[in-house]
């Protein structure tokens, strides 16, 4: 069973403030725990995207409309839609400025699509007046406008591999690729930041637990916590 959070690994008698005492003594100037071990839960992807709008009914619109999305619930306020798995969520937001400006920088939010339903898409996009703010210059095809509130979005065909394989055909300056099997699991990130700690005040909390610590490889270069 994958172990999700530390506290599945170790109970700790001790008080938060001694669980900080013993992490800040033991842990190496690159790993710097600010609470109790037990928070460091592991992440399990992007979960929404909220975008801020100006009309909300316009948004909700063109969401639905354009890229299919289906709206789950809508408020005064805001609403939830989906596509594929994916959650969106529209936020009213008078600040935000519903001019389509020329973009400010390359934040944008991009839309899979397969590769037979490109071209009518783009086709369907445009009769919606949609504006382009992108051409594409990179490996597969893409299609890079607006939506009402000036936010950036792409439709693209193609996936994480098949970018890396392009890159690895003609890498960008100064690229470096990762080795898959060197990226830890939940489980081998939390085993190596124990490995760093004096764990002798603490408890296991099932024999399976402890006995997966003591896999753990000391040898292993720690994970950076953020302050």
């Amino acid at each position: 069973m994958p172990i999700r959070c530390i506290s599945d690994i170790w109970r700790a008698p001790c008080t938060q403030q001694d669980a900080r005492h013993t992490a800040s003594r033991h842990v190496t100037d690159t790993v710097r725990p600010t609470h109790s071990l037990r928070w460091l839960c592991m992440l399990t992807g992007l979960n929404h995207l909220t975008l801020a709008v100006c009309n909300l009914q316009r948004s909700v619109q063109f969401y639905r409309d354009v890229l299919a999305c289906t709206c789950h619930a809508q408020w005064d306020t805001g609403a939830y839609l989906s596509v594929g798995d994916f959650w969106l969520c529209l936020s009213l937001d008078p600040a935000r400025n519903s001019a389509p400006t020329a973009a400010r920088d390359y934040t944008h939010y991009a839309f899979g699509i397969e590769q037979q339903h490109f071209a009518d898409f783009v086709v369907h996009a445009q009769k919606h007046g949609v504006i382009a703010w992108k051409n594409n210059r990179s490996e597969g095809d893409s299609f890079y406008f607006l939506d009402p509130d000036g936010h950036q979005l792409e439709v693209r065909v193609g996936s994480l591999a098949s970018r890396i394989a392009q890159c690895k055909a003609a890498p960008y300056a100064g690229m470096r690729f990762g080795d898959a099997s060197a990226c830890s699991t939940g489980e081998t990130s939390i085993k190596t930041l124990l490995a760093a700690l004096d764990v002798s005040t603490l408890q296991p909390a099932s024999p399976h637990a402890a006995s997966a610590f003591s896999a753990g490889s000391s040898s292993t270069k720690l994970p950076m916590v953020a302050p």
